[in-house]
């Protein structure tokens, strides 16, 4: 049969990227809704992501020469983080800010790779975590430990005698349960929102102490047991694993909601904790382990400053003992489907998107079989040297 072709050239928003690849997300792993401003982790060892020097098409030792757009001729840039980058292997862990990730349909993004014009970052990491975070601890790569937010609220923690281990997503902290191993936020509004809230992290537990903290807020902040005892926390329950949130709730002095299954030692798990104004909820592994009804706004005492593995920076006591890695905090209560669709990204990242084969030029798909009056939409995919294409 006949056909007619029809070209469209477009100009790349990047010039000088060399080669292109599709990245699809499996709407398969996004459950029941679709997540606006959803944070999508791409991570894993590729070698085509390595420097030229030791085989691969970087050219930047930083790994600065790879950017992610939403559409095919690389016209509309994504927001994304360099969480961690390998030059040598190529292993490397980029966030990436997808506007809408779908649940009925496979979100379709791109990555550009190979610049040898690129010398300076082109992240955007306040952009990724502009959607209701208040703070995002990444802890580093494996070999340097880090306090630092990458939200635009710098949150940057003070480390004191945090060691830095291989987490589940680049680097972690390591907590010796011994009191003397804490990060300390200092003290601002931007992590206390009056009535809704979240906190999560990914621990890997060394095994039980007395009432382990993840986070802590005003936990015997002056050294007392004044109101409010104990603002929120995200942690475990006394001399167990069993994943807990505790909170302070109309200057009430605190109430415990904490699940009945402890967590194993050693392993990586996912907890978070919400508060929706009415409603505590713990998650483990994004199923709910604990709820229990509080109502009300939160109760703040004087401003102090947050503490990640003990309870306060003033009066040091509940030490945690193992790994903390990703631990953030929103200002909203996330829903069990955001929760869930976290978990299947950051637990398994192979099997929530897919990478297709590298593209520098050439027709995507390849043969296509038509009747009648049907018609086919063809990608032409070019380096960003000569335009990109739309084939009709």
């Amino acid at each position: 049969g006949m056909a007619t072709i029809t070209l469209f050239p477009v100009q790349c928003a990047s010039p000088g990227f060399d080669y292109q690849r599709i990245i699809k997300i499996n709407h398969n792993k996004v459950p029941n809704t679709d997540q606006a401003n959803f944070p999508v982790l791409i991570s894993g060892t590729y070698p085509f992501l390595a420097t030229v020097a030791n085989g691969g098409r970087l050219r930047n030792a930083s790994g600065y020469d790879v950017v992610f757009t939403s559409d095919f001729a690389g016209q509309n840039a994504l927001d994304y983080e360099i969480d961690n980058y390998n030059a040598t292997t190529g292993a490397a862990a980029y966030w990436v800010r997808i506007p809408k990730l779908s649940h009925t349909s496979d979100t379709t993004i791109y990555m550009w790779y190979g610049n040898p014009n690129v010398a300076l970052s082109l992240e955007n990491k306040t952009g990724v975590w502009s959607a209701n975070y208040a703070a995002v601890w990444h802890f580093g790569a494996p070999n340097a430990i880090s306090a630092a937010d990458s939200t635009a609220n710098a949150n940057n923690g003070i480390d004191h005698n945090v060691v830095s281990a291989t987490g589940l997503i680049g680097g972690s902290g390591t907590f010796d349960g011994s009191g003397g191993t804490y990060f300390d936020i200092p003290a601002s509004n931007s992590y206390k929102p009056v009535s809704t809230l979240t906190l999560e992290a990914w621990v890997s537990m060394t095994g039980p102490t007395h009432f382990p903290n993840v986070f802590s807020l005003d936990l015997r902040a002056d050294g007392s047991y004044n109101v409010p005892y104990q603002t929120y926390a995200l942690g475990m329950f006394q001399n167990s694993l069993e994943p807990a949130f505790t909170s302070t709730v109309n200057g009430d002095q605190f109430a415990w909601t904490y699940g009945t299954n402890e967590i194993a030692a050693g392993q990586w798990t996912h907890i978070v904790s919400t508060y929706d104004g009415h409603t505590a909820t713990v998650y483990t592994n994004g199923v709910v382990t604990a709820t229990a009804v509080l109502d009300g706004p939160l109760a703040y005492g004087t401003s102090k400053d947050l503490a990640i593995g003990v309870n306060s920076p003033y009066a040091i006591q509940n030490a945690l003992a193992g790994l903390v890695d990703e631990a953030r905090i929103s200002t909203v209560a996330r829903s069990q489907d955001w929760i869930v669709t976290e978990y299947n990204n950051q637990n398994a990242p192979s099997a929530f998107f897919t990478l297709f084969p590298e593209s520098a030029g050439g027709v995507v798909p390849g043969a296509v079989t038509l009747y009648g009056s049907q018609s086919q939409q063809f990608l032409v995919a070019a380096t960003c040297d000569a335009a990109a294409s739309s084939v009709w």
